[in-house]
């Protein structure tokens, strides 16, 4: 597909948007001086805190991009997955399928992330809230409400962010309260799939010296895919609240307190089947079982190694014509409903997230000294069930608890003098996290339903020193150099077990809400049950030195350049998911039931860029890089895991690529802004315990060749008073393997997407009408993927279509 065919017909649509502008006003006004000062002040950022201090972005030898709040704004953005748009080598899956939660997202920059979302998986982008980390995926996705700004920094950020910042790291600051002032702001919007967004914000001084702000969000939107009981998956049904709480009693003390609570209630992701697997070891079982309905012969089939059946023998092609023909009593193809809105799915799906934070920051700066603690606590709940063989049969359903709570400490200490400027910190992490899985599945005797039951328990700690410092060699010329040494014990419990009623009829279950058992509950009813797994506080102890070295040079006062070389790395953890006993071989037979650990992953990264800033209104930014990435932990069915997937540091990989930011004010009234990325990413090596049908040419995951974005931007002054803003934003993903194993199942094509809208405020800035088109031509999309033939399913999950939207908002 060309990347921008459709690009002729945006112009004109944003022809049309000024010609608009020009009809609803009698004449043009005259420019006053001030207009593109207006207009850059809501787009660009100038100042950035990606080094941990405030500086200009422009002499910061780091790639970043950063965006204010109005800037995402008036782009029509909702929450943070929407900068994927605009960043440049940036892929932010809003809701991984392969949970069903609809806020658990998959990150990755310069393709380096992480897929999973279990309690024992860490990220591989942090995400930052006002200089707190989130330590898990579940609930990242976080809705932008008057923010600051948000910064992109890509790369490992090993050394001032620490450990799972290996691909890059999000930060979103919110605004604080403004001292010495009333003001505030209420904004309704509402659009298709009757979304209905309700949000404001509300700011008291108390004094001089103090002041404190409170914000607050509802969201709720129809969503777009249909289940067979009548569910709508993929909607939206938010309730943030912020408030916060700032001290000032002189120019040198700072106290800022933030507390905030989100909660979702939703119906899941929307999750929809490109194609089943009836050759799978569960459909097998289903669909020859004796009491599930469906009565496939079983005669002469034979298997393969990883237990599904061999798809070539004349067995087969009797069992799949009886499979095919029988729809309503068997798991195949044609149970599954091919329409990319609908699915057969007769379990419940639930998606509920309670989020609860609050954060100290107190901040004293002593002229050439500062001093800075950041103090934090945030705690998570979360329920979420899935049908994943998308069906009404039960060959495959997954239901989850998760209860997570975190507490952190950060203090740090930075400087300047003469020609030196520098930072050192220690942090300190704590978390504590449960998580209840449920899984339903046909028994190996196909004659009942089994559940399994896994109760896992993580305790993790750490702690980190770290530091950095820049010297000026001379006025033009930079050194910097930093290192930090990181601690971390990681505490596994867990006990793992298939619950069963005998070999009788398959029990009931029918749930018709989240369905979910604890280990102990079941065992304390007196049921029989299969143990496949115990461990009681198995540890891990890690630790490493990251570091990082740059060399800057300010070519003139326009030119900034930079080399620099860092480092960073992804803790390592256990394994959560058994489907059989581990079957490790040990010589005592007990101590095959234990948990498959696996190491940290590495990267090593060399960067060299330029920043340039020209006169004729033209902001570049340019950036390549290496990257060698070392231990990849790689999910695959390895002989010591009897067939289940597991995670194994089996891989490793080089990563090259090239980023390019611009921005150009043609004129005083229009301004052209884009990114370009291009990624270059191969296996090294991948271990023989890999089982990928891939090999030896597999790709790796969720990695574009080409991220582009192109934004236009149009500003008009009206002579009654006020001014319009018109905007065209397009942006372009190449295609991308959608798992591991390079299924073709799940490859998502790529995809060029436009947004339009514009956009009047009054002359006072007290009232802003917004009015837009998202997705504006239809483009059918994939946002998110995941493939288990051997459980029976391959899904994907489809952007939106083109929806419009109108949002009103009153600033006083």
């Amino acid at each position: 597909m060309n990347k921008f065919k459709r690009l002729p017909l945006c112009l004109a649509i944003l022809s049309t948007f000024s010609i608009a502008t020009s009809t609803m006003a009698e004449e043009t006004a005259t420019k006053s001086t001030s207009t593109k000062s207006d207009l850059q002040q809501s787009m660009e950022v100038i100042s950035v805190t990606a080094r941990r201090q405030e500086e200009n972005i422009k002499t910061t030898p780091i790639a970043v991009s950063a965006f204010t709040g109005e800037g995402l704004e008036v782009r029509g953005f909702q929450d943070v997955s929407d900068v994927a748009k605009v960043a440049p080598n940036v892929v932010f899956d809003g809701a991984s399928p392969v949970s069903g939660n609809s806020a658990a997202p998959s990150v990755f920059i310069r393709g380096v992330g992480q897929l999973d979302f279990t309690i024992n998986s860490d990220p591989g982008v942090g995400i930052y809230v006002d200089g707190v980390y989130m330590a898990r995926s579940v609930g990242g996705i976080i809705d932008l409400l008057d923010l600051e700004r948000v910064e992109v920094l890509r790369g490992p950020q090993g050394t001032l962010f620490g450990r799972n910042t290996i691909g890059g790291a999000i930060q979103l600051i919110s605004k604080k309260p403004e001292l010495d002032e009333v003001s505030g702001f209420a904004k309704a919007t509402y659009g298709s799939d009757n979304r209905r967004e309700v949000q404001g914000s509300v700011n008291l001084s108390i004094g001089d010296t103090s002041a404190v702000k409170l914000t607050g969000l509802v969201k709720k939107r129809d969503g777009y895919v249909e289940n067979a009981i009548g569910q709508d998956l993929g909607d939206d049904n938010t309730y943030s609240l912020r408030g916060q709480y700032r001290w000032k009693p002189n120019d040198a003390w700072e106290t800022n307190l933030n507390v905030d609570y989100t909660r979702d209630d939703e119906n899941g992701a929307a999750n929809v089947s490109v194609t089943g697997h009836p050759n799978g070891a569960m459909p097998y079982r289903f669909n020859t079982g004796d009491n599930f309905g469906c009565g496939a012969p079983d005669d002469g089939l034979t298997f393969l190694s990883n237990g599904d059946l061999n798809t070539t023998t004349p067995a087969y092609s009797t069992y799949i014509t009886h499979v095919d023909a029988n729809p309503d009593s068997c798991f195949g193809v044609n149970a599954l409903n091919s329409d990319k809105d609908k699915t057969n799915s007769t379990t419940p799906s639930v998606s509920i997230n309670e989020i609860f934070g609050a954060s100290l920051s107190v901040e004293y700066d002593m002229d050439e000294i500062s001093f800075k603690s950041v103090t934090a606590y945030r705690e998570l709940e979360s329920k979420f069930q899935r049908d994943s063989d998308l069906t009404q049969f039960h060959v495959f359903d997954t239901i989850n608890y998760q209860d997570q709570d975190q507490f952190s400490q950060e203090f740090n200490i930075s400087g300047k003098h003469d020609k030196l400027k520098w930072l050192a910190g220690y942090y300190y992490f704590s978390e504590s996290a449960i998580e209840d899985v449920n899984v339903v599945l046909p028994a190996e005797s196909r004659t009942i339903l089994i559940r399994g039951l896994f109760d896992n328990a993580v305790e993790n700690d750490n702690w980190a020193i770290f530091g950095e410092a820049t010297y000026d060699v001379t006025e033009r010329f930079h050194l910097t150099a930093g290192l930090r040494y990181t601690e971390e014990e990681k505490t596994y419990k867990t006990s793992q077990i298939f619950g069963f009623n005998g070999d009788a009829p398959s029990p009931l279950y029918n749930p018709t809400g989240f369905d979910i058992i604890s280990v102990n509950d079941y065992l304390a009813a007196g049921l029989p049950a299969l143990v496949t797994l115990v461990e009681d506080d198995t540890k891990t102890d890690i630790s490493d030195t990251t570091i990082r070295i740059t060399a800057a040079y300010d070519v003139s006062d326009k030119i900034f350049t930079y080399a620099t070389f860092s480092q960073g790395f992804k803790s390592g953890g256990f394994n959560p998911r058994y489907l059989a006993p581990t079957g490790l071989g040990n010589d005592d037979p007990s101590d095959d039931l234990k948990a498959i650990s696996y190491d940290p992953e590495y990267v090593d990264m060399i960067e060299v860029g330029a920043k340039f800033t020209f006169d004729n209104g033209v902001s570049l930014n340019l950036a390549a890089f290496q990257m060698d990435y070392e231990d990849m932990q790689v999910s695959a069915s390895t002989p010591s895991s009897s067939g289940a997937r597991v995670t194994d540091n089996a891989a490793s990989a080089s990563i090259d690529g090239i980023e390019a930011e611009f921005s150009w004010f043609v004129t005083d009234d229009f301004v052209v802004e884009g990114s370009l990325g291009l990624l270059d990413a191969k296996y090294d090596e991948l271990d023989d315990s890999v089982e990928f049908s891939c090999l030896p040419n597999c790709d790796l995951a969720r990695i574009p060749d080409t991220t582009a974005s192109l934004n236009m931007v149009y500003y008009s002054e009206l002579s009654q008073g006020g001014t319009l803003m018109s905007r065209l934003d397009l942006s372009y993903k190449s295609s991308v393997e959608g798992d591991a194993n390079n299924a073709p199942e799940v490859v998502h094509p790529s995809q060029s997407i436009a947004n339009a809208s514009i956009t009047y405020t009054s002359q006072e800035e007290s009232w802003i009408v917004t009015g837009g088109l998202t997705n504006l031509f239809d483009e059918e999309y994939i946002t998110s993927s995941n493939n288990n033939p051997r459980l029976s399913y391959s899904e994907v999950i489809y952007g939106r279509g083109t929806e419009a939207y109108i949002s009103v908002k009153r600033v006083f």
